[in-house]
């Protein structure tokens, strides 16, 4: 999961790494930080949503004991 302001394209150099390693990965892009999110998507987006996202993710995918990995969402 990246930061605040960034999108699953920040762990492009890690995913590969990763797999080679024997991780299945999930780069998730959040609501909110999407290329084609409206203004009214941008501006609802919050901490509660973006743990919805990776809660949904992993339902769907049916992942679980997963690690979550991510970064920045502290601060500026």
């Amino acid at each position: 999961m990246p930061g605040a302001w960034k999108g699953s394209w920040s762990f492009e150099a890690v995913v590969p790494l990763l797999e080679r390693a024997g991780h299945t990965v999930h780069a998730l892009t959040l609501t909110g930080l999407r290329p084609d999110d409206d203004n009214a998507t941008i501006a609802s987006a919050n901490l509660d949503t973006h743990a919805d996202d990776v809660v949904r993710h992993l339902d769907r995918h049916r992942i679980t004991g997963a690690t979550l990995v991510g970064h920045s969402y502290a601060g500026w």
